[in-house]
């Protein structure tokens, strides 16, 4: 079954993706230009 706890577990795994794949670091770079 899809429980609200998996939901928030798959945000949580494509949140830490995209920090790897490099968002996380262009937010980096507005805030420090």
């Amino acid at each position: 079954a899809y429980t609200a706890k998996n939901a928030i577990f798959v945000r949580l795994l494509r949140l830490s993706i995209d920090f790897l794949k490099g968002g996380d670091f262009r937010m980096w770079n507005l805030k420090n230009q």
